[in-house]
């Protein structure tokens, strides 16, 4: 806790962050996500790299996790919404070969209020669907 100012609010508007796992571009390890579009839908293309293998020749599970999560989370960012997840869910459809290109998708389905429901899916380079995600995300301000 800051011993300046002890009653310093937790609900401060998250910032982004060059090192953000998902799409920060100083994070070495990171995904490095270059995601576009605008308030109605985000996308981005990414190649899974060997280093976000799970089992043998499959990319981990908590990296698909993580696209869904980010392709949400910037889709509420083009809409000026600041907010962080409150809960996700992924469906995984079927593996996702290390070496695969994806394309991957996001857009809020609703707004009430303080809650924001959005949509998201990965699609590998024949169209077929790896997973999707459903998320609750919470504004902060």
């Amino acid at each position: 806790m800051n011993s300046q100012n002890p009653k310093k609010k937790i609900n401060q508007q998250p910032k982004s962050s060059s090192y953000c796992f998902a799409c920060g571009k100083d994070n070495p390890f990171g995904l490095k996500l270059n995601i576009l579009g605008d308030a109605n839908e985000v996308h981005t293309t990414f190649t899974v790299k060997q280093r976000y293998e799970g089992f043998k020749d499959i990319t981990h599970g908590g990296i698909i996790a993580t696209i869904l999560d980010e392709m949400i989370a910037w889709a509420c960012r083009k809409r000026k919404l600041d907010i962080l997840t409150a809960e996700l869910v992924v469906r995984y459809k079927k593996k996702l070969p290390v070496g695969e290109t994806i394309q991957a998708m996001g857009k809020i389905v609703q707004e009430h209020g303080r809650l924001i429901i959005g949509e998201s899916l990965i699609k590998d380079s024949k169209g077929q669907i790896i997973a999707t995600g459903q998320a609750k995300m919470l504004r902060v301000t």
